[in-house]
């Protein structure tokens, strides 16, 4: 299907690797963040402590994942993001500040929609 300059798949493709580049950025930084923390040591932790970089380590699993099987990927990341806010508001009151969890969150969302607008009966619909 033609619109104008870009194609239905061109746009697709677009929201595709745009959620991959973020997945690579988000993997990286938290990469680098554990780099100079010097790792993570679950003995000195507090178990909500150890319970957040978990939620942390299944969304960046779920980014990784992502690039295969993107629904799958997807929701993991989502539901990772979404433990993360769960646990940070239970222990402190309040949601997590800033937008870059909002923008981790976006991320998997942005694979969902790629998979669900890629399937044939959404081309269908159209």
């Amino acid at each position: 299907m033609k619109q104008g300059l870009l194609s239905f798949d061109c746009i697709v493709s677009s929201i595709r690797w745009i959620a991959r580049v973020m997945g690579l950025c988000v993997v990286g930084l938290v990469v680098v963040f554990f780099i100079g923390e010097g790792g993570f040591n679950p003995l000195r932790a507090t178990w909500h402590e150890s319970l957040q970089v978990l939620s942390i380590l299944i969304t960046c699993t779920g980014l990784v994942a992502a690039w295969r099987w993107e629904l799958f990927g997807g929701a993991m990341a989502v539901g990772g993001m979404l433990l993360f806010y769960i646990l940070d508001f239970a222990a402190n009151g309040q949601f997590p500040r800033g937008w870059v969890f909002g923008a981790i969150g976006l991320n998997g969302s942005l694979f969902i929609l790629a998979r669900l607008v890629s399937t044939k009966s959404w081309r269908e619909a159209i």
